[in-house]
């Protein structure tokens, strides 16, 4: 599995979960399942799966900090649904506050993935 993987390599995991109804669970369970196996966890990446609306705001809002306070992770990025045809520059927006290379370092994890 990419778990073993990661743990085989030393490297920390970046978790990507789909944002939405049972979100919280997943990434709670899949935190579990790579720490029980050693792999530190640099963060999670919530990616939309539909057209977002300001009536849900509020869910997505609230399952970022849930899985941040629950999980001890930090949510590194929120990357919205895109679309057909919608291009990168979103992509690239929603992606420019990670620091890859502190990711790839990983130095400056703790063991929860915490700096």
């Amino acid at each position: 599995t990419m778990a073993d993987l990661a743990a085989a390599l030393a490297l920390p995991a970046v978790l990507v979960a789909r944002s939405g109804l049972g979100t919280i669970n997943h990434v709670l369970l899949s935190l579990a399942a790579l720490r029980a196996r050693g792999v530190r966890v640099a963060g999670v990446v919530l990616n939309g799966v539909g057209a977002e609306d300001e009536d849900s705001r509020w869910i997505r809002d609230d399952n970022a900090r849930t899985v941040e306070e629950l999980g001890a992770v930090p949510v590194l990025a929120r990357v919205p649904f895109l679309g057909a045809g919608a291009g990168y520059a979103r992509l690239d927006a929603a992606l420019a506050p990670l620091d890859l290379r502190a990711l790839l370092r990983g130095a400056d994890l703790g063991p929860e993935g915490r700096p």
